[in-house]
């Protein structure tokens, strides 16, 4: 065994001798030049079947190598940095004369120089007369980055600050702040840190550049190409930040970098999720017994699993042609059609999953013999699956909470409250004692820390922590000042968002398009008194009037108030609104003095926003209603051809596609003046109303920190290392060390 295993050993010795010589010849051997793929041309490349096909001519030990061994060579190259796809650096090699490859930093042509000492002018010049394009063999610009990462961090942010940009038109799109490739190069190579660089070696320097989230592609290339008509503008500074930071300590995990960096956790934390991201379990079913103890949601077995539902409609297929032979016995109807109706079966089971859902006629109480909860602590909102292949899809908080392990969390200074995100806030704390627990989870973490605590809530999250906090100062005032140090509010819709009158008016599949029905999601919208919560506020804040209706054949849009379409689809949904919230001495007070209602009143904490902009969100609807069901809605496409333009029925003159009105990138925001959206769920505007606190917050001695990420998704920025290192910045006790919305 020893003696197999050095043989192993000195194969892998020979293997990489061999992979590196090959690498040199190649550099020489291979022909390289310019392609075109479709409308996109790259320079100085190579075929991945030129490549295969060169790699199988070299004899090794007087063999020809196979196509497959050829293939692994090449793509050894490839994890070895030598060879890159010319649009996504992670891709392998393929045997194919379709896919682009480019020289990154192969062995020297000419000699194997060890990494602590460059290579001679000599080998330098011949490298540069056989790499003409890609700045390749050896690269003494990427090498002054490679020895200390952080050169790279400031040579990116002078870049940031001197190079600079205006705006073009692409076909028919128009992009702001963008810059060419030939730009960028020459930018480069005027202000290396290196004298005497060629160009290919400014090309590949940028290169890194895109690496480091620093500058993006608008046209998604992958690679800085040095070229007038390839167009790139500056990507998210905080994921620049964020990259570098990952790179500097050479670690893929957000959590281990910001530990290496020396930072650690300083405040204790309880998490507080959002709208159906708080996992539910059976605890009484007189429907289903064997449900009890188990996840009613989310499991897509028990909605009705569509690949068990096709499975069942073949076996009945295969039954009937069976029974066609035996047309001479009887075989009960019934039992053909349970096998036959898969869509039965499905819907059947979805009747069970959805009674088990929908609360009773009040919609805070539980029907008849059915009795479902949340999952407590952290193992609520981590995940909301728990099967192999629904787990990860399902995250809530689940990868935010492995950050904050990483970084130095456990179970005495981290915890999560989930609720049950179906009933409103004053039957919360009146069936589940919520607010009473989280007030006296919040004391036990300061006592056993000694550190004030910070409320991380997400989505209506932050609706049920703004609640809890003037029900906490209504019942023990100054509580707050004593045991919270902030409020840490990720996508926070502060004014609502108008995506849930969609859900009450013509329903919402939550994202379970392939589990669950437009009309279940209907039903379970109108049923929950919940989502009135996050009803829109301050409408004349948002681009467009959030609904306007369609009422017959002479298409005469009419705009509706939030009040008058809820009470035009869903009466009962307004009727919970006015219960629970209009009416509500912790929510809207009556609703007379809407700005200075506790919903719209600064929380007595420090406040940490952070929130993802420029994605595409909904803040308007055109519906269009059923002559023959007077409550039916449905979004219209008949309003599409008013996009873009304004007039009465689209006054912000925002893009209207398949009956939704969105704010885009090119809206302008009267609340703030200038033009951007929101983060694809909330609309810009209510995430960023805390800005009309700052003022009162500043003479009360608090603070008011707000981080916007860009193109960071509502669920998404949730698994993105970006959100990470805003959050444990935070959480340290540290700053984020810019103004973010003065640098955007």
């Amino acid at each position: 065994e020893k003696e197999r295993e050095r043989e192993r050993e000195r194969e892998e010795e020979r293997m990489g001798d061999d992979v590196e010589e090959m690498a040199r010849r190649a550099v020489k051997e291979i022909e390289r030049k310019d392609r075109r793929h479709k409308i996109h041309k790259y320079r100085d490349c190579l075929l991945g079947s030129d490549i295969v096909s060169w790699i199988s001519r070299q004899r090794d030990g007087g063999k020809t190598r196979s196509k497959r061994e050829s293939v692994e060579v090449a793509n050894e190259w490839q994890r070895r940095k030598y060879l890159i796809h010319v649009s996504d650096s992670r891709k392998a090699v393929e045997d194919s004369s379709s896919a682009f490859y480019r020289w990154s930093s192969p062995p020297s042509a000419t000699s194997s120089p060890s990494p602590s000492s460059p290579p001679t002018s000599a080998a330098c010049a011949e490298e540069e007369e056989s790499a003409s394009g890609s700045g390749s063999a050896y690269n003494p610009l990427l090498l002054h980055f490679m020895e200390d990462p952080r050169r790279l961090e400031v040579f990116a942010e002078s870049c940031r600050s001197q190079l600079s940009t205006t705006d073009t038109k692409i076909g028919f799109k128009e992009y702001k702040d963008v810059f060419s490739g030939d730009d960028l190069t020459t930018w480069v190579l005027a202000n290396s840190p290196v004298p005497g660089i060629t160009r290919a070696h400014a090309v590949a320097a940028a290169g890194s550049f895109l690496e480091v989230n620093l500058v993006e592609s608008v046209l998604k290339l992958g690679v800085v190409r040095d070229a007038v008509d390839a167009f790139y503008r500056f990507g998210d500074r905080l994921r620049f930040k964020a990259e570098c930071l990952k790179q500097r300590h050479h670690q893929k995990k957000m959590g281990l970098a910001m530990r290496d960096e020396g930072l650690k956790p300083k405040y204790p934390v309880i998490l507080v999720p959002g709208l159906a991201s708080s996992a539910l379990e059976v605890f009484e079913s007189d429907t289903k017994p064997d449900w009890i103890r188990t996840r009613v949601w989310i499991d897509p077995m028990k909605i009705g699993n569509l690949q068990k539902a096709q499975a069942i409609q073949n076996k009945a297929t295969k039954v009937k042609d069976r029974l066609a032979k035996k047309a001479q016995k009887h075989v009960p109807s019934e039992h053909v059609d349970l096998l036959l109706h898969s869509d039965k079966n499905r819907d059947a089971l979805s009747r069970v999953w959805l009674k088990h859902m929908v609360l009773a006629e009040d919609g805070f109480s539980d029907p008849p013999g059915i009795r479902v909860r949340p999952v407590p602590g952290l193992h609520g909102c981590d995940f909301l699956g728990e099967g192999k292949f629904d787990k990860k899809p399902s995250y809530v908080l689940g990868f935010l909470i492995e950050a904050l392990c990483n970084f130095g969390y456990d179970t005495n200074n981290l915890t999560a409250m989930p609720y049950d995100w179906r009933i409103p806030p004053e039957k919360l704390e009146e069936r589940d004692r919520y607010y009473t627990r989280l007030m006296r989870q919040t004391e036990l973490m300061f006592d056993v820390n000694g550190e004030k605590v910070v409320l991380v809530g997400h989505s209506m999250g932050n609706r049920c922590l703004q609640y809890f906090f003037a029900w906490v100062e209504k019942h023990s005032p100054g509580w707050c000042e004593t045991y919270v140090q902030s409020f840490l509010a990720m996508g926070a819709p502060f004014l609502g968002a108008p995506k849930v009158v969609r859900s009450v008016v013509s329903g919402d599949q939550l994202g379970l398009d392939m589990f669950l029905l437009l009309k279940e999601g209907l039903a379970m919208a109108r049923a929950n008194a919940s989502l009135p919560w996050l009803f829109p506020l301050r409408e004349e804040d948002y681009p467009n009037d959030v609904a306007y209706c369609v009422d017959g054949p002479q298409e005469q849009w009419t705009s509706h108030d939030v009040q008058g379409m809820i009470n035009k689809a869903s009466p009962r949904s307004w009727g919970f609104y006015e219960d629970f919230y209009l009416n509500s001495d912790l929510f809207l007070a009556g609703g007379k003095a809407l700005d200075s209602s506790p919903i719209l009143t600064r929380p007595p904490v420090n406040i940490w926003c952070v929130y993802g902009v420029n994605l595409r969100t909904e803040v308007s609807y055109y519906f269009a209603s059923d002559p023959d069901k007077p409550a039916h809605f449905s979004l219209s496409a008949a309003a599409d051809h008013l996009s873009y333009q304004k007039c009465a029925q689209n006054p912000g003159g925002i893009k209207i596609k398949g009956g939704m009105g969105f704010e885009t990138r090119r809206t302008f925001q009267e609340t703030v003046g200038y033009e951007i959206c929101g983060d694809g769920t909330v609309p810009y505007a209510s995430l960023q109303y805390p800005r009309v606190w700052m003022e009162d917050a500043k003479k009360n001695g608090k603070s008011i920190e707000i981080v916007e990420i860009e193109g960071a998704d509502h669920r998404d920025m949730l698994s993105e290392d970006v959100l990470f290192y805003v959050v444990l910045t935070f959480l340290s006790g540290s700053s984020i060390s810019f103004d973010v919305h003065k640098d955007k």
